[in-house]
């Protein structure tokens, strides 16, 4: 009888695992808003999450945002990719478009920053809209106040010549004092790619420059494949 006892509670047990596994897990990343009247919805690549209790959310259709949930339960059985959640957190919209300068006066000191960071992750991602998007996240030193802004920037001296499909951009981290820093930022951004694409061509080249930790600049190069995503 201890055995059986002992075996139904071990059943239980794995059953139990297997419920919380299926039904409810943290997700994080960065994905889509879907709003309207009668919906609020994360779309992360594959998976969508229906979120309730966000009427009083000041974010709109279309943003980006950087989130952590989890799932409570599928919406059905045969549809797994699109599930009920509860938020963990969620960010305000980190969409950031290109900023584009054809000559040296025209630039906004907040805009072309030169203080450093450390890049964590870039990668470029389409969303469920066939949107895509540059994410950078980024880590830097910085105190209260201090007015801190990051973004990508395209120059025009800094393009190559009889190269179209080659963009040269610098991203950029202002700040108001670089001195007596007190605490690190983590801070993400997700910059808009389709207005870069063209009808004669199948992708594009993006050549990446930025100041690490150290005040070295470091270059990064990546296609933009807009055809084949």
């Amino acid at each position: 009888m201890r055995k059986i006892c002992l075996l139904l509670a071990v059943v239980s047990a794995i059953v139990a695992c297997k419920e919380v596994v299926v039904d409810s897990t943290i997700f994080s990343g960065i994905g889509t808003i879907e709003r309207c009247d009668t919906l609020f919805a994360i779309h992360y690549y594959d998976h969508t999450f229906l979120l309730s209790d966000m009427d009083g959310s000041s974010l709109e259709d279309s943003d980006r945002v950087e989130f952590s949930l989890r799932t409570t339960e599928p919406v059905s059985d045969t549809l797994l990719t699109t599930f009920y959640a509860e938020l963990n957190e969620i960010s305000e919209d980190i969409t950031r478009p290109i900023v584009y300068y054809s000559k040296q006066s025209e630039i906004n000191p907040k805009e072309w920053g030169t203080a450093p960071f450390v890049s964590v992750d870039m990668h470029i991602t389409r969303d469920w809209r066939r949107c895509d998007f540059f994410n950078f996240s980024t880590t830097y030193a910085t105190k209260d106040d201090n007015d801190d802004y990051v973004c990508l920037t395209y120059e025009k001296s800094e393009q190559e010549k009889d190269n179209d499909s080659l963009h040269v951009m610098w991203l950029k981290h202002y700040q108001h004092q670089s001195d007596t820093l007190k605490y690190l930022r983590h801070e993400v951004i997700s910059v808009p790619l389709n207005y870069m694409q063209n009808d004669t061509a199948q992708r594009i080249y993006l050549k990446i420059k930025y100041f690490d930790a150290y005040g070295d600049t470091v270059v990064t190069n990546w296609t933009y494949s807009f055809r084949n995503m």
